[in-house]
């Protein structure tokens, strides 16, 4: 996980991460759903690496590395972390790992960098259903 800093004064605001290095890095996008705790399930890369950014909302990112990725487990370890545009922190995502993502807020855009091109990305892209692995339930209070 890397912290993002601001700094603010009379000229407003500057936010920055200077410990989190892109130069490896080829693409960027943004997602953004339509409406809230909608689920992005499950998108797995054995060679890409991404970071997630928050831009705007909250969001539930769960990432699960699978034994074996010809015939992935139901009872994989599934990591749960939450981002925030408000905590300022991006997320890391290595090789080899299956991701997802559920916006818990109405307003929602992430960054996404990847290191491969696009092309590299296809031919390394494995996907299953959204609740293959199923971190998604809210918990109300």
């Amino acid at each position: 996980m890397f912290r993002f800093q601001t700094i603010v004064d009379d000229r407003g605001s500057l936010t920055f991460c200077n410990d989190l290095v892109v130069k490896d890095f080829k693409r960027f996008y943004v997602v953004e759903n339509h409406s809230v705790n909608f689920v992005r399930a499950w998108h797995g890369h054995l060679l890409e690496s991404k970071i997630f950014i928050p831009l705007e909302g909250t969001f539930r990112i769960a990432i699960t590395k699978p034994k074996n990725w010809e015939a992935p487990s139901k009872d994989e370890e599934t990591e749960v972390y939450y981002l925030s545009s408000l905590d300022r922190k991006a997320l890391l995502i290595p090789p080899g790992y299956y991701n997802g993502l559920q916006n818990l807020t109405v307003e929602n855009k992430l960054m996404v960098f990847s290191d491969k091109s696009l092309e590299e990305s296809l031919g390394d892209d494995y996907r299953l259903n959204f609740d293959f692995w199923n971190p998604w339930e809210l918990n109300y209070r």
